[in-house]
């Protein structure tokens, strides 16, 4: 069963287990961070937000599956409101606290009946996240910074991100953060050794492609336009890839 403070002591084992000195935050009648983690002279500030599904959502999937032994969904994996709104949230009571000295992280945990696609909604929202295929080739990647990105809109406040789904945690870099090179050294994100996502350091392996453009992002022709020219391409196509799930009942 998920719940806030079952969530918390999950969040608090793991960065005890790394040797981090780690504080609750009281609880008052302003919304505040959660947690500040310490290690050595370094403070990250860290605020915890849950994704579950919606009461009513699950309402319709059990009446699906009893209506017809079968529930199946298609959805675009792009930015959500519900994902985009639960950023906001976050950031907001990170901004509660003076964060002149400190790094500031979000965790995301997804707590859902499909975690991996909720972390999939998280990073479009994150990251502005599309997938861009050259044509005539047809060669594609994802593109990172393509659509609005939260990442962008709250660089002042943003270092960085954990989307934490199953057994996975993956540490996210905020490249538009004004504290991006100090983070990237730091205690914090050296503890995810391996699961640490750098946008520019994907880009330089040639494992995406990233939309370092000052063009309006409602524009989606022009950014297309520009990636097209940065990566040598005649034409480049931008797309949501589609997520599809199935859910029955078996009997005993």
């Amino acid at each position: 069963m998920h719940n806030d403070q079952n969530i918390k002591n999950l969040v608090k084992t793991f960065f005890h287990t790394r040797e981090f000195k780690v504080e609750e935050i009281p609880e008052s009648s302003e919304k505040t961070p959660d947690l500040i983690i310490r290690k050595n002279e370094e403070k990250t500030i860290l605020e915890i937000k849950t994704k579950i599904d919606d009461k009513e959502y699950i309402e319709n999937v059990k009446s699906a599956i009893e209506n017809s032994r079968v529930f199946i969904e298609s959805n675009q994996i792009n930015r959500k409101n519900k994902y985009t709104n639960i950023i906001y949230n976050g950031v907001e009571q990170i901004k509660e606290l003076d964060q002149s000295d400190s790094f500031n992280v979000l965790w995301l945990e997804c707590a859902g009946r499909e975690p991996e696609y909720q972390a999939a909604l998280f990073k479009c929202s994150l990251l502005g996240i599309r997938t861009a295929v050259k044509i005539p080739s047809n060669e594609s990647r994802e593109c990172y910074f393509c659509d609005h990105s939260a990442f962008f809109k709250y660089r002042e406040f943003l270092d960085g991100t954990i989307l934490h789904w199953n057994n996975k945690a993956l540490l996210y870099l905020n490249p538009f953060s004004n504290k991006y090179n100090a983070f990237n050294k730091s205690e914090f994100r050296r503890s995810f050794s391996h699961g640490t996502i750098d946008p520019i350091d994907l880009e330089s392996k040639s494992i995406i492609y990233l939309a370092d453009c000052d063009i309006n992002r409602n524009n989606q022709s022009e950014v297309g336009m520009y990636l097209a020219k940065k990566y040598e391409s005649e034409r480049m196509a931008l797309l949501d890839l589609t997520h599809i799930s199935a859910s029955t009942f078996i009997s005993d």
